[in-house]
């Protein structure tokens, strides 16, 4: 890698390196856009066999992948199911039933 002018570039090697590696990292994890559910199953699956391995504490090299698919997964979530609109005495009632004070 070099630098040139503030701006960070990479030679032909390196930018071979990175894609090698990025083939190889996206063939065991999901890291492109979620489009359809069997992507969002998979990017899913990833995430728990991460989480399982201890992978979300930030002390881990791959805490960063943990935060990269869960912010995946969350924007194909807000996409297909945005939030209900709720007026404020709705969401007063629902957090009191849900903390039993109703």
């Amino acid at each position: 890698m070099r630098a040139t002018s503030n701006k960070t570039l990479l030679d032909f090697a390196a930018l071979q390196f990175v894609a090698k590696h990025f083939s190889a990292l996206s063939s065991f994890v999901p890291l492109n856009t979620i489009c359809n559910v069997r992507d969002y199953a998979k990017a899913v699956t990833a995430l728990n066999a991460l989480l399982d391995a201890g992978v979300a504490d930030e002390k881990n090299p791959l805490a960063n992948l943990v935060d990269t698919i869960g912010a995946l997964i969350g924007e194909y979530d807000d996409l297909k199911y945005p939030p209900a609109q709720a007026s404020a005495a709705e969401t007063i009632r629902f957090l009191m039933q849900q903390h039993q004070l109703s």
